[in-house]
């Protein structure tokens, strides 16, 4: 069947569903390849205060439908069962992960085949490092190093921990299976974000489960990481832009936002659009502030970092060479 997305606006990707804060996407915009939607009636709708996410210069080259969030999913049969209360700082979470290795449950399903180790190493950076959006801008500027920062070495440290309590073989399991794995209840934990509450649902409709932001140590501050998880934009050679602005208009009505956010439990960009699903509730209490939510790390990474930056932390958990990581990294950063 084909695209509809595509047939609206012909051949190639000249209607795309993005990621606003993504380098990728900031390289379209500085390179002139998408419609400036700025003065749409349709960009009325979207709420002010999350529109200035995804703008570049006061101009917005994107219809924002939803952004996302992550931190743990948990079984809340098997933590009840196992005397497990919700962790609230990371040496809890360890206490439990061998609490529940020694009643003969595991604790996390990993996807390590998918580079689950670079996207669970990213959740935790974001409550180990100070400020992340300076950490980076101060690396890439050269007055810093990765060595400067402890939070480097603190996430490094414990993503290798973590991995001590996986199922057997985590690098040889897909994102599919591991989330498998945890919505048949073969692992109490899973590492994730809430784009991944459809799949949970469709693999086991039954299962009772929950999410919590994972815990920062003790005496720090737990931070949920978000990115812009689903936008639209449409290419400047799109051959049916009438057509492809009209889809966006659709796509930016409350009625049809809110049937998508129902079934994607994401927080909508949409005005009057309420997320209601339970399973990410925990999470989304992070958004009415503001102030415990942190951008995804690699949103803050340049074009082209992100496959040997995933590549560097699946050799950190195989090897548990702390030091080599952060060498490997540095010399990423600073275009070495």
């Amino acid at each position: 069947m084909a695209d509809p997305w595509n047939e609206v606006c012909g051949l190639g990707q000249e209607g795309l569903s993005h990621w606003a804060t993504d380098p990728v996407f900031k390289e379209m915009v500085n390179n002139d390849m998408l419609v400036d939607l700025t003065g749409e009636d349709f960009m009325k709708n979207v709420k002010p205060e999350m529109l200035a996410q995804t703008e570049y210069d006061g101009k917005a080259y994107c219809l924002p439908i939803s952004t996302n969030a992550a931190g743990i999913f948990y079984n809340k049969d098997i933590f009840k069962q196992n005397g497990i209360e919700v962790p609230t700082t990371y040496e809890e979470l360890i206490a439990d992960c061998k609490k529940l290795k020694e009643a003969g449950v595991t604790p996390f399903a990993f996807f390590n085949q998918d580079s689950h180790s670079g996207q669970a190493l990213e959740v935790l950076e974001v409550s180990d490092l100070p400020d992340e959006e300076e950490v980076f801008a101060k690396i890439y500027d050269g007055s810093a190093k990765v060595s400067d920062y402890d939070g480097f070495r603190s996430a490094a440290q414990k993503i290798v921990e973590l991995n001590q309590y996986a199922q057997e073989d985590p690098f040889g399991t897909t994102y599919e299976q591991a989330i498998s794995d945890f919505a048949n209840g073969k692992t109490a934990m899973i590492i994730g974000g809430i784009w991944m509450i459809p799949t949970i649902n469709e693999d086991n409709p039954e299962l009772n489960y929950s999410t919590c932001a994972f815990p920062a140590s003790e005496g720090m501050t737990t931070k949920v990481p978000y990115q812009n998880d689903h936008c639209l934009a449409i290419s400047t050679t799109c051959k049916n832009k009438d057509a492809a602005l009209k889809f966006l208009a659709f796509m930016a009505e409350k009625e049809n936002a809110q049937y998508y956010a129902d079934q994607d439990g994401s927080p909508s960009y949409i005005e009057g659009v309420e997320t209601t699903n339970e399973a990410s509730a925990p999470l989304l209490k992070y958004f009415e502030t503001g102030s415990d939510i942190a951008l995804w790390p690699d949103q803050l990474w340049q074009p082209g970092m992100y496959d040997t930056m995933n590549s560097y932390a699946d050799e950190l958990v195989q090897s548990g060479d702390v030091d080599a990581y952060l060498e490997n990294i540095q010399s990423v950063l600073s275009g070495q």
